[in-house]
C-alpha cells in the first residue's frame, strides 16, 4: 500500500484521457494563433488537427477490440508514444513563444543573456522534431486504424465483438481487510500456513520469514518486539512501544518479508492498526496534487474560475470518496492505496510507468523499462551511480524522476554523477524530485531542463541555486522547504511566469525576497513573504498576487520604514487566504511606533481569514481592523509578543473566535470593558480556549459593569493563565462557572 501511480483524471472517455495527455487539448489551440510567421509550420499543424480529430473518432471502438485484438492494443501503444512526443513538440514551440516574449519585455542584460545561453543549448542539441515527420507517423497511424478496421461508435454502443463483461460493482471494497481464514475450526490452516512457510522456494520471494504465536494474549507491545527480535536476530531491550515501532519500521523498509500471526483470537480492530502501523506508509493530500499538476493530469474548468490546485483537490476527494486513496492508519495526514488499487494502477499504466525496486537485471525488465515515461524509485540510504545506469536507455523522453521515501531515513546521498551528469540528459523531464538527498550544489544546466513543471529541493542542504533556473518559464511548483542552508533564492524571479506554488518555509538563512515577485502574477501558495531592507521584492509587490491562497508568512516587516510607499491595502482583496501571520523582528531598538502601526493597517486582510498571528508587533496600539466583527470567520487569533501595546483590541467582538491566545504583552496592566467590546451583549460568546501567558505586570481583570444582559465566555471550557505574578483578584467574577 506505498506505491502511487500517475493516472489521468480527465473527465469524459477515459481511453481519450490516457492516450492523449490533457496538455495536448490545449497546446494545440494556444500555439496555432501565435505561429503566423510561418504559414508552413502553421499548415502542418492544422492537418496534425485534423488527423487527430479522425483518430479521436474511433477511440470508443479501439477501447473495446483491444482486449481481443493484440493488433489494436500495439495500435494504442504507439498512438499514445506518439501523442506524447507531439505533446514535447508543441511545447517546444511554446516555449519558445515565451522565451521571444521575454526577451523582448525585459531589458536587463542578465535575463537577455541567460536566453540567449538557452537557446543556443537547445539549438545545438537538435530538439525539435520537424512537423513534417509528425504528420508522416500520424499518416501512418491513420492508414494502420483503416486496416484494423475501426469505426466511429457512440459511447456506450454495444458490440458484435465478444468481450468479457466485468459484473456490476462499486469502488467500496467490500472487506475492509483480508487476513486469510478465521474462525473455521480443526480444517489444517495452521498445517497449510506452516507448508508455505517452510517451502523451500519461499527465499526467493521474501528477504524475511516471521512466524509469531498470538494466542489469547494480544498484547501488541509484546508482539511487536518479537517481529522485532525475530527480523534483526537479536534481543530488544526497548520498554516503549513508540521506540519499537520506529525501529521496526527502520528494519522492514524496502524489504519483502512474510509474517505470519498464529492462533489470533482478537477482533479488537484498533489493536490491529497499531499493530500494523510499522509497515505502513503514504502520501499528502497536497503532495499528490501538486504532482498531478505538474504532470499535466489536472485540466481547467469551462463552468469555473477555480484554480487548477482546487481542481486538484476536488479530484482527489472525489477518489477519496470512491475509496482509491485511504487515510494511513499510522499518520491521519497521510493517504494510502489500496494494494489492489495499486494493482490496477500499474496495470492500466502499462510500460509508461516504471518503479525501480533494485537495479534491474533482466532483459524484460529492461525492455520494458525502455517505453517508460514516468519513472519512480525506493531511495535508500546511499544511491550510487550503477543503480541509475539503466536510465541511460531512458534519457530522451523521461518525464518524472521520483525517488520513494521514508521517513526514517534523516538523509539520503546520491553520487555526483547522477546530479551532474545524468539529470542534465534528461531533457524532457517535468517532475524532478531530490528531496532529503544531501547535496549542497546544483549543475548550472539545471536550468535547460525547459519543460521541468515541478521541482522538489526540500530538506537538502543546497547552499544557492543556478542562475540558469530563472529559465525555468514552464515551472509550476517549487518546493525549498526545510532548505536550511539556502541564503538566498534567484535575484530575478520576474520570468518564471508560470509558478503557481512556492515553498520556502524552514529557509531560516534567506533574508529577503527577490526582485519581480509582482510578475508571479499565477502564484497560488506563497508559504513566506520575507521583507528585505534593499534591492528585493516590496511588501507591496503581494498587492498583484490576487490568486494567492492557503497560508501566508510575511516577516521582518521592522524593514518597511516609510508607511507612505504602501498608500493602499495590499491584502484586502486576496479573498482566498485563510492563516496570515504578520512577524516583526525582535529588537525593537530604533523603531518608529507610527509607521509600524501604519504598516499593520496596510496589511489589513480580507474578512474571510480564518486564522491570524500578530507578532513582535512595535506600535503602542492596534489599528481598527483588528477585532473588527466584520471578521465573522476568524476562529484562531494570536497576539504575540508585541510589547510596546498598552491596550488590547476589542477582541470580544470576533463571534466566531474558538481558540485565543496572547502571550509576552508586556506592556498590559489590565483589560477592561474595551477588551470586551462596548455594548457587546454576548463578548467571546463561541470562544473555547484562552490561554494568557507572559504578562508580568497585568495587574486587573476588570469585568464588564454589572449587566444582566451581558453574557460573557459561555463557551469556554479551557483557560490557561501562565507567568502572570501580578494578576490579582477572583476570576469567578469574569468566567463563568
Amino acid at each position: 500500500m506505498t506505491t502511487f501511480q500517475f493516472l489521468p483524471l480527465e473527465v469524459g472517455n477515459a481511453l481519450l484521457s490516457w492516450v492523449f495527455p490533457p496538455l495536448f487539448h490545449i497546446l494545440i489551440p494556444r500555439i496555432l494563433p501565435h505561429i503566423v510567421k510561418d504559414n508552413e509550420v502553421r499548415s502542418e499543424l492544422e492537418k496534425c488537427w485534423t488527423k487527430l480529430a479522425m483518430i479521436q473518432a474511433v477511440l470508443n471502438d479501439a477501447e473495446v477490440k483491444q482486449w481481443m485484438n493484440m493488433a489494436v492494443r500495439i495500435w494504442l501503444d504507439d498512438l499514445r508514444d506518439f501523442a506524447y512526443d507531439l505533446e514535447d513538440m508543441l511545447d517546444e514551440y511554446a516555449s519558445k513563444i515565451i522565451e521571444d516574449n521575454l526577451k523582448s519585455e525585459h531589458r536587463t542584460d542578465f535575463v537577455s543573456t541567460m536566453i540567449d545561453q538557452l537557446l543556443t543549448f537547445w539549438n545545438n542539441s537538435n530538439s525539435i522534431s520537424s512537423i513534417g515527420d509528425i504528420n508522416k507517423l500520424l499518416e501512418e497511424l491513420c492508414e494502420r486504424r483503416s486496416q484494423l478496421g475501426l469505426m466511429e461508435r457512440v459511447v456506450g454502443e454495444t458490440s458484435s465483438v465478444a468481450v468479457w463483461q466485468i459484473p456490476p460493482s462499486t469502488c467500496q471494497l467490500t472487506e475492509p481487510a483480508v487476513y486469510g481464514r478465521d474462525e473455521d475450526k480443526r480444517v489444517g490452516k495452521t498445517a497449510l500456513t506452516q507448508v508455505v512457510y517452510n517451502d523451500s522456494t519461499g527465499g526467493i520471494h521474501f528477504d524475511q520469514k516471521v512466524w509469531i504465536c498470538v494466542s489469547n494474549d494480544f498484547d501488541v507491545y509484546r508482539m511487536s518486539k518479537a517481529i522485532l527480535e525475530s527480523i534483526t536476530h537479536s534481543s530488544c531491550y526497548l520498554k516503549d512501544l513508540n521506540e519499537v515501532h520506529v525501529q521496526l519500521k527502520m528494519a522492514v523498509t524496502r524489504r519483502r518479508f512474510l509474517l505470519v500471526l498464529d492462533d489470533v483470537w482478537s477482533k479488537n480492530y484498533d489493536l490491529w492498526k497499531i499493530l500494523i502501523s510499522p509497515f505502513l506508509t503514504g502520501a499528502r493530500e497536497e503532495e499528490l496534487v501538486l504532482l498531478w499538476m505538474a504532470e499535466g493530469l489536472i485540466l481547467p474548468s469551462s463552468t469555473t474560475t477555480k484554480h487548477l490546485i482546487d481542481i486538484g483537490h476536488d479530484y482527489f476527494h472525489d477518489l477519496f470518496s470512491r475509496s482509491i486513496f485511504q487515510k494511513s492508519s499510522s499518520d491521519a495526514s497521510k493517504f494510502v492505496m489500496h494494494s489492489l488499487v495499486n494493482d490496477l494502477a500499474q496495470w492500466v499504466s502499462g510500460e509508461t510507468s516504471f518503479r525501480l525496486e533494485e537495479e534491474l537485471a533482466t532483459p524484460v525488465q529492461l525492455k520494458r523499462f525502455q517505453r517508460a515515461r514516468h519513472s519512480s524509485y525506493s531511495c535508500c540510504n546511499f544511491d550510487g551511480k550503477n543503480k541509475f545506469k539503466v536510465f541511460d536507455e531512458v534519457t530522451d523522453h523521461l518525464r518524472t524522476f521520483l525517488p520513494i521515501l521514508t521517513h526514517n531515513l534523516e538523509y539520503c546521498f546520491i553520487s555526483n554523477a547522477v546530479i551532474f551528469d545524468l539529470l542534465p540528459k534528461f531533457k524532457k523531464l517535468r517532475v524532478l524530485s531530490l528531496r532529503k538527498y544531501y547535496i549542497t550544489k546544483l549543475p548550472d544546466s539545471l536550468g535547460y531542463l525547459r519543460y521541468l513543471r515541478y521541482l522538489n529541493l526540500a530538506d537538502t542542504e543546497v547552499r544557492s541555486l543556478p542562475d540558469s533556473i530563472i529559465l525555468l518559464f514552464n515551472l509550476q511548483i517549487l518546493i525549498l522547504r526545510n532548505c536550511s542552508r539556502l541564503l538566498r533564492l534567484p535575484r530575478n524571479v520576474a520570468t518564471l511566469i508560470n509558478l503557481r506554488h512556492l515553498n520556502i518555509n524552514g529557509a531560516c538563512l534567506i533574508s529577503e525576497m527577490p526582485w519581480g515577485m509582482s510578475e508571479l502574477k499565477y502564484l497560488h501558495t506563497l508559504s513566506d513573504f520575507i521583507v528585505g531592507t534593499n534591492s528585493g521584492s516590496s511588501v507591496k509587490d503581494l498587492k498583484n498576487l490576487e490568486f494567492l491562497s492557503g497560508e501566508l508568512h510575511i516577516s521582518r516587516l521592522q524593514n518597511v520604514t516609510n508607511s507612505q510607499e504602501l498608500r493602499q491595502a495590499i491584502l484586502i482583496d486576496e479573498k482566498n487566504l485563510e492563516v496570515l501571520t504578520l512577524d516583526w523582528g525582535l529588537e525593537l531598538n530604533l523603531r518608529n511606533e507610527i509607521v509600524e502601526k501604519d504598516v499593520l493597517d496596510m496589511l489589513r486582510p480580507h474578512t474571510n481569514l480564518r486564522k491570524l498571528t500578530i507578532k513582535h508587533y512595535g506600535g503602542i496600539e492596534f489599528p481598527s481592523w483588528v477585532g473588527n466583527p466584520y471578521f465573522s470567520n476568524m476562529v484562531d487569533l494570536e497576539l504575540e509578543d508585541c510589547k510596546n501595546c498598552t491596550s488590547l483590541p476589542p477582541l470580544g467582538l470576533l463571534g466566531s473566535l474558538k481558540y485565543l491566545r496572547i502571550k509576552g504583552m508586556t506592556g498590559i496592566r489590565q483589560t477592561g470593558p474595551t477588551f470586551y467590546g462596548e455594548g457587546c451583549s454576548r463578548p467571546f460568546r463561541s470562544l473555547e480556549t484562552f490561554c494568557l501567558e507572559d504578562l508580568p505586570i497585568w495587574q486587573r481583570w476588570n469585568p464588564v459593569e454589572d449587566n444582566e444582559h451581558v453574557h460573557s465566555f459561555c463557551r469556554l471550557s479551557e483557560l490557561s493563565i501562565i507567568n502572570c505574578p501580578e494578576l490579582t483578584g477572583n476570576l469567578h467574577r469574569h468566567i463563568p462557572s
